[in-house]
């Protein structure tokens, strides 16, 4: 692990044991010529996933497990996470392997490239996906689809997935965010305040 780390990469996790014991591992490989730390930032899962990240710790040295003293979900764990990032970009993406390491890493690729404050990644792009059809996730689909219509219309930004947890940001803009929210409504509150 480097010193001086230019990236903080955040997994929040609920259950998430088997998935991380995959992910972590090809993080690590993937990001091989990246100085980065990893938080995993377990919701107290009875699975025992913050037990799996520390003895991933042992391995790869750049991991640190948070458990935050509440569980309040997704938006909470995010903001305790990104509140701890230290270095000058911080990339978060699900744990369920939802996203590819190798669409994480074009994320960070491109921030960097193009200086930009924020980059989303997106389930609606060409190249994009989504879960299974059952419907419960088509509930969750056609709510994201009406609150990117929403965002597109007040804020006037052209993007696609402000409700999805991939994404990566600069510190220095995640400051100026001044994050009030706790829910999950803090992915959309990123996007508005950046």
């Amino acid at each position: 692990m480097s010193d001086n780390p230019r990236l903080t990469i955040i997994l929040p996790t609920y259950n998430e044991a088997e998935n991380i014991a995959e992910l972590i591992p090809r993080i690590q490989d993937r990001f091989s010529h990246v100085p980065f730390r990893l938080l995993v930032v377990d919701d107290a899962s009875p699975d025992g996933t913050a037990n799996v990240a520390h003895n991933l710790n042992g391995r790869y040295g750049n991991i640190e497990v948070l458990t935050p003293p509440w569980r309040r979900g997704l938006g909470a764990a995010l903001r305790y996470a990104y509140d701890r990032a230290t270095t000058a970009y911080i990339l978060s993406s699900d744990s369920d392997m939802s996203f590819s390491v190798d669409q994480m890493l074009e994320l960070y690729e491109t921030i960097q490239a193009r200086g930009h404050d924020m980059v989303l990644g997106s389930r609606w792009c060409p190249g994009g996906s989504y879960e299974a059809q059952e419907f419960r996730i088509r509930l969750k689909k056609m709510a994201s689809a009406i609150g990117n219509i929403v965002v597109r219309g007040l804020a006037g930004l052209p993007v696609t997935d402000v409700s999805a947890n991939f994404r990566v940001l600069r510190k220095d803009a995640w400051d100026r965010i001044d994050a009030v929210e706790n829910t999950n409504a803090m992915l959309f509150e990123m996007v508005f305040k950046c």
